[in-house]
């Protein structure tokens, strides 16, 4: 898996999804080539590094979402503003969600 080469971010919002912990990070910047809007990194109970990561990356006029995780990178086709912080949330915890096999776990914001 190729994770974002996150130099700083800034966390946005945190959730529990079943034994999941994710943050939204914002303001991010990184050593990649790929201009991060918001990252979406969850992390399984116990371990230390995110397993899998939502990307929203700004390209041109557009906006691309882009899962990373063990089975590679895939871009997810949907139209969203990543200026949105909110339906960037939405779509993230449902790709989660769908992802991981958690769709009957409900996510909890905690920040």
């Amino acid at each position: 898996m190729q994770a974002p080469a996150i130099k700083t971010a800034v966390p946005k919002r945190r959730y529990t999804i079943g034994s999941f912990s994710a943050v939204l990070l914002g303001d991010v910047e990184s050593d990649d080539a790929r201009r991060y809007r918001y990252i979406f990194a969850v992390v399984a109970d116990g371990d230390a590094r995110p397993s899998l990561f939502v990307t929203c990356e700004l390209e041109r006029q557009n906006s691309l979402v882009r899962t990373i995780g063990s089975e590679g990178e895939q871009i997810v086709d949907v139209e969203i503003s990543c200026r949105d912080i909110d339906a960037f949330a939405d779509l993230a915890i449902g790709l989660v969600q769908t992802a991981l096999g958690l769709l009957d776990q409900a996510p909890v914001r905690l920040m």
